[in-house]
């Protein structure tokens, strides 16, 4: 009974784990329809009831306890109907491939267990009730599930249950029950932390709409960090920005540097405890506002301020950045005639010029006083309605910045509304600054960057080129040495994975002394092993690898090749070796080895080793001999 004890209580501590998991994960599902959810839920429930079947206590091959009851019984009791039956589908599946001599009483327990939590879910509990079940109710209905799973296990084959019903039949009467206790009180944690996220969204909600619709700019400021933690939409339209883009910015960067200062003492006040109160102008969408300003303490619990409830009224509809026309006219032309290359101008509601002046007309040569009065298409011609298009969003109230090409003249113009006292726009305010030179920096710079592109293009074709001539062989073109170790590694390496063979040929010119004392080492040796190195490539594919080895010794990689083909190959080849005279004076012969992988050697090194073994028996055998690798 230890056992059967020790196995059920490990089971019990297996579904825990998962119902934990559960929980976890079904705090951030992000299935939102109802049927899908019950879908989703009934097949993590299945899968968990899979996991605890495949981790059983058994008591002999075929005959299975675990957990999967006390999960029926509660997904029935808490999740309902249909994620109850994707349970039930899951477990009795997995029961049936189980099989053995328990096969009956599995799938009756599973259908069952599952039934009952289903019944006391209907005959004594209503939805809305699930969440105020006692701990006691979720253990009498573990008893139930688990009284009748006892009752089961009397179907098994006689006299089977003498033996089973004393020795697993009271454990799963005190353990199973207790573990349904466990699993439904976390069920019913996640439930009441549900109902209490819902009544949370739904008090965020409701102070939502009140604020949204009081007219105050509201905000809720952190008191440590000075950043925002909620803005009403108010407050978010005064600003021309993003809730997204207010929330978490520090009010610096919102209201800006001055005011921030401005406000410095009054925060500090806040800190002591105390609401205060201020007005100050602040510049919002390009607008100037004087407005007024409360800061209430948030005060917590244990009596510390945490942060500054903020409620704000505009103390004027709008103020007229200008008092007359013609003091703004004398400001303008003090501002435009002083700031260097640029000309300002005053576009009237008919998009007239209604004033014009700056340093750049005398540049150009051009009286200001001649454009005052002229239309949108005597001043831009054909790009008045592209102009027209930012004109209008500024007489709307949204400042613009955009470039323009006159005359081959590129200048950058910034648009702002001048606002009325009844807070329309009668005029504009445009400043045009002539950013020709600047645009030939760019563009000489832009020229720049493209011949550096070039000069870095051609740096690493050169860095190619020389990659590829530390590869190379410089007499014969063949690859080099220090590239074969590299491709025979790589070679080995698919040889093994694709289960291949793989013949590695090492060839030796044969009297290449004799050769250079004879005809030179120019036109002896060296054309010698030319000809060699062009014979080799003509015998070889493309997928195949030569490279010069040593002074007159050469490798050949023949890649999925078997080694009677490369004999042939080899041999082959020797017959067209001795057959071209080179340079018509001589003729020349070699001596060859070949090994085959992985038969004579399982890595580079024992393979090339048992290669210049059978060509050192060619050399023996009197050169001019292809020799196969035999083990000795």
């Amino acid at each position: 009974m230890d056992s059967s004890i020790t196995g059920l209580l490990n089971n019990v501590a297996l579904l825990l784990v998962a119902g934990f998991v559960f929980d976890v994960m079904g705090e951030y599902s992000p299935v939102r329809k109802p049927s899908r959810r019950q879908l989703t839920t009934g097949v993590i429930l299945g899968v968990v009831g899979v996991g605890v079947m495949l981790t059983p206590w058994e008591f002999f091959p075929g005959l299975i306890f675990d957990t999967r009851s006390i999960l029926l019984g509660i997904s029935g009791l808490f999740f309902g109907t249909i994620p109850t039956i994707v349970v039930m589908i899951f477990t009795i599946t997995a029961r049936l491939l189980i099989g053995g001599t328990g096969v009956v009483p599995g799938v009756g327990v599973i259908f069952t267990s599952g039934l009952i939590g289903l019944a006391w879910r209907h005959l004594r509990w209503r939805d809305r009730e699930l969440a105020d079940i006692r701990m006691r109710e979720v253990y009498l209905m573990g008893v139930a599930v688990h009284v009748v799973m006892v009752l089961w296990m009397m179907t098994l084959p006689w006299p089977l249950p003498l033996r089973v019903v004393p020795q697993v039949g009271i454990p799963v009467l005190i353990i199973h029950p207790v573990g349904t206790a466990l699993l439904g009180w976390l069920v019913l944690e996640r439930m009441a932390r549900m109902r209490s996220k819902d009544a949370l969204q739904r008090s965020e909600h409701q102070l939502r709409i009140i604020t949204d619709n009081i007219p105050a700019y509201v905000a809720l400021v952190d008191l440590k960090e000075l950043r925002y933690r909620f803005v009403n939409n108010k407050f978010v339209d005064s600003y021309k920005l993003s809730r997204k883009k207010i929330v978490g910015s520090h009010i610096k960067d919102i209201i800006g540097q001055a005011n921030y200062e401005f406000a410095k003492p009054y925060i500090e006040i806040v800190r002591k405890g105390q609401a205060t109160s201020y007005e100050n102008s602040f510049v919002t969408a390009g607008t100037k506002r004087w407005v007024n300003v409360n800061y209430v303490p948030d005060i917590n619990e244990n009596g510390e301020v945490e942060a500054i409830i903020v409620l704000s009224h505009d103390m004027t509809e709008r103020r007229q950045m200008e008092t007359t026309l013609r003091d703004n006219e004398i400001l303008l032309r003090t501002i435009a005639e002083n700031y260097p290359n640029s000309y300002l101008s005053i576009i009237e509601k008919d998009l007239s010029v209604g004033f014009t002046s700056g340093s750049e007309f005398a540049k150009q040569g051009l009286d200001p006083d001649s454009f005052v009065g002229m239309t949108l298409e005597q001043v831009f011609g054909d790009q008045a309605e592209r102009v027209k298009e930012y004109y209008q969003k500024t007489f709307a109230g949204e400042g613009q910045s955009f470039e323009l090409s006159i005359n081959g003249q590129h200048q950058r113009y910034t648009t702002v509304p001048f606002y009325a006292e009844d807070g329309s726009v009668p005029r504009i305010l445009a400043v045009a600054e002539n950013i020709t030179e600047q645009k030939k920096y760019e563009l000489a710079i832009r020229d720049a960057n493209e011949q550096l592109r070039v000069q870095l293009e051609e740096i690493k074709e050169l860095e190619s080129a020389l990659r590829e001539q530390a590869m190379r062989d410089p007499l014969t073109g063949l690859f080099n040495r220090r590239y074969m170790e590299e491709a025979l590694q790589q070679a080995l390496l698919r040889a093994e994975r694709k289960n291949n063979v793989l013949s590695l040929v090492l060839l030796d010119l044969d009297h290449l002394k004799l050769i250079n004392d004879t005809y030179g080492h120019v036109s002896g040796g060296d054309q010698a092993l030319r000809t060699l190195a062009n014979q080799i490539q003509s015998m070889c594919r493309g997928s195949d690898t030569i490279c010069r080895y040593a002074g007159d010794e050469f490798v050949v990689i023949l890649n999925d090749t078997p080694l009677d083909v490369a004999y042939q190959r080899v041999s082959h080849c020797q017959k067209v070796v001795s057959n071209t005279p080179v340079d018509g004076k001589f003729s020349i012969t070699f001596s060859a080895g070949l090994a085959q992988y992985p038969s004579h050697g399982g890595d580079m090194e024992s393979l090339i080793k048992s290669a210049d073994k059978a060509l050192f028996k060619a050399k023996a055998l009197g050169r001019d001999q292809v020799v196969i690798y035999e083990d000795q």
